[in-house]
C-alpha cells in the first residue's frame, strides 16, 4: 500500500492509500504531505497556520493543563505558593500568545510547569 494525492492548481485536494494510482490525476506522495499542501516541483510545503488554529491549540493545552488544577480548589490549595504563581504565570502566558510579534506564524510557546 503507498499513499497518493490529488494535485490540483499545485494544492493537494485529496489523499488516499492505495495498491497504484487510482487514475493519471493521483501522485506518490509520502506520509509528510498533507491536505492543503502547495506542491513545487518534487517539494510540498505546508500552509502557513491560521490564527484560528493557533488559537484552538492555545484553549487546549489551557482546557487541558490549566483549568483541571486552577479550577479545582482543592488541587490548587495543595500547591505551594510559589507552584501558584508558576501555574498562573503559564495561564497568562498562553492566553498573551496572541500577542506576539510572530503571531500565528512564529510562537514562542510557553512551558508548562512540572
Amino acid at each position: 500500500m503507498a499513499l497518493y494525492a490529488i494535485i490540483e492548481d499545485n494544492i493537494v485536494s485529496n489523499i488516499a492509500v492505495s495498491d497504484t494510482a487510482l487514475e493519471d490525476n493521483w501522485f506518490l506522495v509520502d506520509d509528510t504531505v498533507k491536505m492543503g499542501d502547495t506542491k513545487d516541483g518534487d517539494t510540498y510545503t505546508s500552509p502557513p497556520p491560521s490564527e484560528e488554529e493557533m488559537r484552538d491549540i492555545r484553549d487546549r493545552l489551557l482546557a487541558e493543563d490549566v483549568d483541571p488544577l486552577a479550577n479545582n480548589s482543592l488541587r490548587w490549595a495543595e500547591l505551594t505558593d510559589a507552584k501558584q504563581a508558576e501555574w498562573t504565570q503559564y495561564r497568562t502566558d498562553l492566553l498573551n500568545v496572541p500577542q506576539q510579534s510572530g503571531f500565528p506564524t512564529t510562537i514562542t510557546w510557553p512551558t508548562k510547569p512540572s
